[in-house]
């Protein structure tokens, strides 16, 4: 039996590159399903936490500038940050008349993405920036969805083009297996069966592509990372990965 289409497009933003440039591919995906789009903005209490203690600093992600951080600097980059999801919405969806909604939640990014989500979501994500850059090729909030969410789970990489191409699979599952939406939309035009591999080889083998994404199902995947956290390190593909 075919997994039921997703009703719900999730985007997970925080107003960073790469979360920014993963909206307009979900606005595509809920679009080409007529489906309705979540944008998922959350604030974490922790950084407001850390901002009332009075020898808080922040540091320069790229300039290593130091800082004073207060309350008011917090509650302004955090309107700030808003501002820049509404006005990055508002130019994914363009003239659009699909139905979307900005949930804007408070507390553990995962928490709230795992009371939002449903088992027959889509969630895109952003690939981490950050962490890429300086060796890791995804953060540990986008590691613990892949493996968490109740969904399936879309990662997007800043540095793609919305190109349709293959959907790699391992192995050779049953096609009624697989989501019955993998075909519908901007990014695969068809199957392409791969040989089951170690974490390494299939790293090597992809690392070149950059049409079309990889299915991995969620065992395959805390396999993968088991055998090599760092494995999707060279991979700038799509991965979509399914309970």
């Amino acid at each position: 039996m075919t997994t039921k289409a997703p009703l719900r497009v999730l985007a997970l933003l925080d107003a960073s590159r790469p979360s920014l440039a993963a909206l307009p591919v979900a606005v595509a995906l809920a679009a080409s399903r007529d489906a309705e789009l979540v944008a998922l903005y959350v604030e974490e209490p922790e950084l407001a936490q850390c901002a009332a203690l009075p020898f808080t600093r922040e540091v320069g992600a790229v300039s290593g500038a130091i800082r004073s951080f207060s309350l008011a600097d917090m509650a302004s980059a955090q309107a700030c940050r808003l501002v820049r999801i509404r006005e990055a919405l508002r130019r994914a969806l363009g003239e659009r008349q699909l139905t979307h909604s900005l949930e804007v939640g408070q507390g553990s990014v995962v928490a709230e993405v795992l009371r939002l989500a449903r088992a027959a979501d889509l969630l895109v994500l952003g690939r981490a920036g950050l962490s890429a850059r300086w060796g890791r090729p995804l953060g540990s909030t986008c590691r613990r969805l892949l493996l968490e969410a109740p969904c399936a789970v879309l990662i997007w990489d800043e540095a793609l083009v919305m190109t349709r191409g293959p959907l790699r699979v391992l192995g050779e599952p049953e096609a009624s297996a697989l989501p019955d939406w993998w075909g519908a939309g901007p990014l695969f035009d068809r199957i392409q069966w791969l040989p089951l591999a170690p974490a390494g080889e299939l790293s090597r083998r992809l690392a070149g592509e950059r049409l079309g994404g990889l299915l991995l199902r969620r065992d395959e995947l805390a396999a993968l990372l088991a055998e090599d956290p760092d494995w999707l390190r060279a991979i700038r593909l799509p991965v979509l990965v399914i309970p």
